[in-house]
């Protein structure tokens, strides 16, 4: 609700962060950046997803190739997306999980990146 909120307001940046090594990264970058910008942060403190010096200047990252189907998520439902791809994996399922970090979606990335993908998910 509050991402349908801020993405109402003209030429923002939405920054939904998935955990604390993305979190330190969007401070520094949200201080820097010249146009307003909304950093959305979980109540409770999850797992690290990303390495510490992770590039998130492309707005989304691939956390699992697959060529069959991608989960689409952002924030603290990438978790669980990943969940349950390790769960579907196991089952000889190939699924990938895309990590939707920054809207607005960088959509000529997200479009090459499932290209060939039999399904999408929204997570």
């Amino acid at each position: 609700e509050d991402i349908a909120i801020m993405r109402a307001l003209p030429y923002i940046t939405i920054h939904s962060v998935t955990d604390s090594t993305m979190a330190v990264a969007v401070a520094e970058m949200s201080c820097s950046m010249k146009t307003t910008n909304y950093v959305r942060l979980e109540r409770k403190k999850l797992p690290d997803v990303y390495q510490p010096g992770a590039d998130f200047s492309a707005g989304l990252s691939v956390l699992q190739e697959s060529k069959d189907c991608y989960i689409i998520s952002t924030g603290n439902m990438t978790h669980r997306a990943l969940e349950i791809a390790a769960q579907l994996n196991r089952t000889k399922h190939q699924i990938g999980v895309i990590d939707v970090h920054t809207l607005p979606i960088n959509g000529e990335l997200l479009v090459s990146t499932v290209k060939g993908a039999k399904r999408i998910v929204p997570l």
